[in-house]
């Protein structure tokens, strides 16, 4: 699940940095359970934006993404961070950034389309 709003993609922080939502299932409401965990509710527009193949033991991962949120006004401990795609783009990069399957869902994210 990739929550989008405003340039920002909301990801959790863990102390391996940040990671996109995860959900077992497939479908839409199977990946509106992720964004109920993170952001706090399961609204928005959801689209699938494309499934990322499994290998070995890495499962077939469906891409869904989610516009028209509005982040809290306020945020707390335990929401999402919201991160710039530039700040996003400099951690893959310089390898910051490790987690497969955020690596994965990022790989079928359409950046350019969401900076431009």
């Amino acid at each position: 699940m990739v929550p989008y709003f405003d340039g920002r993609i909301g990801m959790l922080a863990t102390e391996e940095g940040p990671r996109v939502m995860c959900g077992m299932g497939t479908g839409e409401e199977a990946a509106r359970v992720p964004l109920r965990a993170g952001v706090g509710h399961g609204g928005g527009d959801l689209k699938l934006l494309g499934i990322s193949s499994g290998s070995g033991a890495r499962p077939t991962l469906e891409v869904w993404l989610a516009e028209g949120l509005r982040p809290p006004a306020e945020t707390t401990p335990d929401g999402p961070l919201w991160i710039s795609m530039e700040r996003l783009l400099r951690l893959v990069s310089s390898g910051d950034l490790r987690h497969p399957r955020t690596l994965a869902a990022l790989n079928v994210v359409p950046i350019k389309k969401l900076v431009s």
